[in-house]
């Protein structure tokens, strides 16, 4: 039997335990493009679902139909087929949910600032590219859908889908179900793909910048949050300061009057019009003045835009590749540029 003296030479002469072997990530690459892969594959099945059964409803109903009866029509096989379908084709894949942490009703607020500044530099953008497709294709390129949907007949329609429906499926879709099956391979690049996948998932290039920015922004808070419910309820406040509000200002007056006497620059009409505008422009001074405020809020704390490092770090070199270089990303891309054309008119 060895003796204390004997065991305590034997350690010291022990060689010292030798470290690992520094990951390269070239292991994660594999895996890394199946999850990328089949989760946004999976958002391309979730649009040709919608796309298949809108049409087939569409068939039995007459042609001369109702502009509510449209918006069901399309709305319904969405959020009530395609989704439920989405969720379980999606349950298969590997997650790795963020870590829940709270936001105070400030952090909220400030939140919301940001997400009014980053929508009206969208919106810039998105009326500055309007406006060249304009020049060249000399064609109205702009999507009329939002402002048709306000101030039209089904008014109450339109936003309730706008204000509850849409914020509380787009961000499963594109927030939870996505984030959670990619983030492990890089949170940046999780909140690169779920933000400009939400703006091309748009179609139009009103929404696509605009989108793309909250997209982003909504992605950042709830990889930083873990909780789903704080971007559904910053996205129906988006929405609902975007779209009810106008609505509530204009109510009962005529929309199509107003149109008329800003298209035809006639000074006269416009100045008697003001009245009209005033609570419009009320909310389009509140709009600019949390944008304003957002901008104010995102450079002081700049700083704090960091986001945990990946649970398995793929090469540098090859998370562009990984990520969008496979049959899911061209499928899904491929599926937006068919939405892009055809509000173009080409298809």
């Amino acid at each position: 039997m060895e003796t204390e003296e004997q065991s305590a030479v034997m350690a010291e002469n022990a060689s010292p335990e030798q470290p690992a072997p520094e990951s390269t990530g070239e292991e994660n690459i594999k895996p890394a493009r199946k999850a990328f892969c089949f989760s946004q594959l999976n958002l391309a099945i979730f649009y040709c679902i919608y796309l298949a059964v809108a049409f087939l409803v569409l068939l039995f109903i007459p042609d001369e139909h109702s502009e509510a009866v449209d918006y069901l029509a399309h709305y319904i096989p969405m959020y009530l087929v395609a989704f439920p379908l989405y969720l379980l084709i999606s349950k298969p894949l590997e997650t790795a949910k963020p870590e829940k942490q709270k936001m105070s009703f400030i952090q909220l607020l400030k939140a919301f600032c940001v997400c009014e500044f980053v929508g009206v530099a969208g919106n810039f953008i998105g009326i500055f590219v309007n406006i060249i497709l304009s020049v060249l294709m000399k064609q109205q390129t702009a999507s009329t859908m939002l402002v048709d949907g306000i101030f039209g007949d089904n008014a109450l329609l339109f936003l309730f889908l706008a204000v509850i429906c849409a914020p509380i499926v787009e961000e499963m879709l594109f927030r939870k179900v996505l984030i959670d099956r990619i983030r492990k391979y890089g949170n940046r690049i999780a909140i690169l793909i779920s933000g400009i996948m939400f703006g091309l998932f748009h179609g139009n290039f009103t929404q696509v910048f605009y989108a793309a920015f909250l997209g982003m922004l909504f992605a950042f808070i709830y990889i930083r949050t873990g909780k789903i419910q704080y971007t559904i309820g910053l996205h129906m406040t988006v929405n609902f300061w975007g779209t009810a509000m106008p609505y509530i200002a204009m109510r009962n007056k005529d929309f199509n009057e107003i149109i008329e006497a800003l298209s035809s620059m006639d000074v006269s009409k416009i100045i008697g019009l003001v009245s009209d505008l005033k609570y419009l422009l009320m909310v389009s001074a509140g709009t600019y003045t949390f944008a304003l405020a957002g901008l104010i809020i995102f450079i002081l704390h700049r700083r704090d835009l960091k986001v945990d490092p990946a649970i398995a770090p793929l090469p540098k070199g090859k998370r562009f590749v990984t990520a969008c270089c496979n049959i899911g990303c061209l499928a899904l891309l491929a599926v937006c540029a068919v939405r892009f054309l055809q509000q173009l008119g080409i298809m």
